[in-house]
């Protein structure tokens, strides 16, 4: 399958995603918005948008970021984003692709580049990291999230003797076309290989089901338990749902 063929695969089973889904893009695109809060960037490269903006939930402190600049490779995906949006600006093209063009956009040095949920999807993650690391300038900071495999989730799965192990591809992985689930210490060990240093690093959302049992008990799962289950994330990041890593340039 070629990469085009792979994206527009991606595309189709994005936008037929449902369910508990977008939920966790609620809490994701949240925390998101509490770590820019916290970092004050008024510079960011996105990597990958999909087709829910988070540069259109800057309201609140929008005057803080005068340039918000978005790499995708997914022809819809663009054209989504523009018809949405005004703000940002968009480069067509995978980020390993981007990077001259991305450091011309920036002047040179992207304050803050956000790579949200990606870096477990691309057939090769060191490549990904790689470009992220040429687009840096020395004081460049890098967000990476993905799922995490040492999740409660899929700790009961393999419990249960549903999966082998807590590493093993789910169907939804494949659907997906992910081809590898991070722990903490992997998305660690692949961070610094690729020349990076690691500043924070933590973990969001407690789920304890898989999306589809979420959405099963939905009437139990009211806004205030998921409230909870953010806030547990954060407490238990080892066990929560999903993980996150700060990265600079070493």
């Amino acid at each position: 399958m070629s990469e085009q063929q792979r994206i527009a695969h991606y595309e189709q089973a994005y936008q037929a995603d449902a369910g508990f889904e977008s939920v966790m893009v609620h809490y994701r695109q949240r925390m998101l918005l509490e770590r820019l809060r916290d970092l004050n960037a008024a510079q960011v490269v996105e990597i990958g948008c999909g087709t829910d903006l988070l540069c259109d939930k800057l309201d609140d402190f929008a005057r803080r970021v005068r340039q918000w600049l978005i790499v995708e490779p997914a022809a819809d995906f663009v054209a989504r984003a523009r018809a949405l949006s005004a703000r940002p600006q968009l480069i067509q093209a995978f980020a390993e692709e981007a990077v001259d063009a991305v450091r011309q956009a920036c002047a040179g040095e992207p304050e803050l580049i956000i790579c949200s949920s990606l870096l477990h999807e691309v057939p090769d993650a060191a490549a990904l990291l790689a470009a992220l690391r040429r687009m840096c300038g020395p004081h460049t900071r890098v967000h990476i999230n993905v799922p995490n495999a040492a999740s409660m989730h899929r700790r009961l799965a393999r419990s249960m003797g549903l999966i082998d192990s807590i590493h093993a591809l789910s169907a939804r992985n494949q659907m997906f076309q992910q081809a590898r689930v991070f722990d903490a210490e992997h998305l660690r060990a692949v961070s610094l290989a690729a020349g990076f240093k690691l500043l924070v690093e933590g973990g969001y959302f407690l789920k304890p089901f898989t999306h589809a049992q979420m959405d099963a008990i939905s009437g139990v799962a009211t806004p205030a338990v998921l409230d909870g289950l953010y806030a547990l994330g954060k407490e238990m990041p080892e066990l929560a749902a999903e993980i996150f890593v700060e990265l600079q340039p070493a």
